[in-house]
């Protein structure tokens, strides 16, 4: 069939947020292991969080109680939400450590998530990862596992100013037009023109000399927009997803 079917117990929750009021929408896979999806329906239309019956948000309650939602993040089982005061609500099957990620690192205001890992953008510019590290796609050695978000210090000299995740490789971009690229490489989605495994982050060579705009990370495949409004694309092509 196509599209090719999701592996078991890889459900996607697709999220957005309504811009004028900070209501939560949601549409996509629920997953009957998230501590706040009561059952495994497949939304296909958008509905409102918490007034939709089948999802339960205890976190959006007591001291997050009437913030407005300023960005939402949909990734593998997963949803993450910043508030308009820089906290973190993270509602999911491998949950972050909630709000406490938000104060340790002085205010999140930009969150993407792979399928058991997320990086935190901070109003400084600074980036922190948490979760899985099963592939290095937090962007440090050490534990195979984060419970807590923590600076990725490859980086730490330069102000970021984006981040994507795949599902198991992460993805910035710097002040000045930089990308770098990280985690799980085995359909070249870390740049490297090799199908390696890569634990730090490092400069994306085919970029040399060109000022990346935005970036995008797909399961297994990473794509950037330069000055002047070339798309750059590399990984796995095996439906065709970069465009060439």
């Amino acid at each position: 069939p196509y599209p090719p079917p999701l592996p078991d117990n890889s459900p996607v929750l697709l999220s957005s947020l309504d811009g004028r009021s900070g209501n939560i929408m949601v549409w996509g896979d629920g997953w009957s292991t998230q501590p706040h999806v009561q059952d495994s329906t497949r939304t296909r239309r958008p509905v409102q969080v918490p007034d939709a019956t089948h999802f339960d948000t205890p976190q959006l309650d007591g001291a997050f109680s009437g913030r407005k939602m300023l960005t939402v993040c949909g990734g593998y089982g997963t949803m993450a939400l910043i508030t308009n005061e820089g906290d973190l609500i993270y509602s999911g099957s491998d949950p972050l450590p909630e709000r406490q990620v938000a104060v340790e690192v002085g205010g999140v205001r930009f969150v993407a998530s792979g399928y058991k890992h997320s990086l935190l953008l901070t109003e400084g510019g600074g980036l922190y990862s948490t979760g899985s590290n099963a592939f290095g796609q937090l962007g440090h050695t050490g534990e195979a596992h984060e419970n807590d978000a923590r600076p990725v210090a490859a980086v730490a000299d330069r102000r970021v100013a984006a981040v994507a995740c795949g599902k198991h490789h992460s993805m910035c971009l710097v002040e000045g037009g930089d990308v770098f690229c990280w985690g799980c490489g085995s359909d070249g989605q870390v740049g490297t023109g090799r199908q390696e495994t890569v634990v730090v982050p490092r400069f994306v060579k085919g970029l040399h000399g060109l000022e990346a705009v935005r970036i995008a990370c797909g399961s297994n495949f990473s794509v950037c927009v330069v000055q002047g409004g070339a798309l750059y694309a590399w990984g796995d092509n095996s439906v065709g997803q970069l465009g060439l």
